[in-house]
């Protein structure tokens, strides 16, 4: 997991190595602190600071469930063929 100072919080995909953006914009630019992200006992959320509303909140964000299977890219040069 990992968190930066625009406010984005991403996770990565341990058996793939790829990055999921989990959600974003939770830091007012040029003020407030990043959102110091910390995983839920359980692994299936995560709990962080979001400073969107203008102040600081504690916020839980939930894994898609999706996310259990690995994250693969795909190939969309077919898909937009026209076949």
């Amino acid at each position: 997991m990992a968190d930066n100072w625009h406010g984005h919080i991403g996770v990565t995909d341990e058996r793939t190595s790829h990055m999921r953006l989990l959600t974003k914009n939770h830091r007012i630019y040029g003020g407030g602190e990043h959102p110091h992200v910390g995983w839920a006992p359980d692994s299936k959320s995560v709990e962080f600071t979001s400073h969107k509303l203008g102040n600081p909140n504690v916020c839980i964000a939930y894994l898609p469930e999706a996310w259990n299977e690995p994250f693969m890219e795909v190939d969309m040069s077919e898909s937009n063929s026209g076949k």
